[in-house]
């Protein structure tokens, strides 16, 4: 009930509105995936402290307009549908 509820909701939403929502997601997941590597790698979780936090939040200044110049929000947002879209968010987390 609640699925078809997100699928409708996001299928119906204009094309501008699903990019702008897709930055939204890449953007929360760069960040948690640099503090999720940052954690694996000194092997306890860390939080990063104030002189890489400006870096780690930073990221998606630089992650972003990276993915918008090699066209990934304009040629997904056309052709995707919500299984497509559902399959590829499972996929990254």
């Amino acid at each position: 009930m609640l699925l078809k509820f997100f699928r409708n909701k996001l299928t119906n939403l204009n094309r501008l509105t699903k990019q702008l929502v897709m930055i939204l997601i890449d953007s929360i997941s760069v960040i948690l995936l640099l503090i999720i590597s940052f954690s694996i790698r000194l092997d306890y979780f860390h939080w990063p402290k104030e002189d890489v936090i400006w870096l780690i939040f930073a990221s998606p200044a630089l992650a972003v307009p990276i993915f918008i110049f090699c066209g990934m929000y304009k040629s997904i947002v056309r052709y995707i549908g919500f299984d497509a879209f559902l399959s590829i968010f499972l996929n990254l987390v």
